[in-house]
């Protein structure tokens, strides 16, 4: 993942944070109101997931009907670059390290 690729994530991410601030939504709800792919969402909530910023609700449904919310605490400024920063920088720097 480049420069490039890692500030569309980031983007994606505000807009799926947005989103969430409502209340608990499906990926195919989330892609609708942040009008981005399906895939796209998925790509957030992997990253949100690995931190616990976007956790799932419904762990017991199928992956289509799951839903996800927010968790409030880990949201901001300050929580973005204290959970983020150093995954970022590591994904930036592997090709430098081969």
């Amino acid at each position: 993942m480049n420069a490039s690729e890692v500030m569309l994530v980031m983007n994606h991410a505000h807009l799926v944070i947005e989103e969430l601030k409502q209340g608990p939504k499906t990926v195919t709800e989330l892609a609708d109101a942040c009008d981005l792919t399906e895939s796209r969402i998925r790509e957030v909530l992997d990253f949100g997931t690995d931190d616990g910023i976007i956790y799932p609700v419904d762990t017991d449904t199928s992956d289509t009907a799951k839903r996800y919310a927010l968790d409030e605490s880990k949201v901001g400024g300050l929580a973005f670059v204290r959970s983020n920063g150093k995954r970022i920088l590591r994904r930036l720097a592997r090709p430098c390290q081969r």
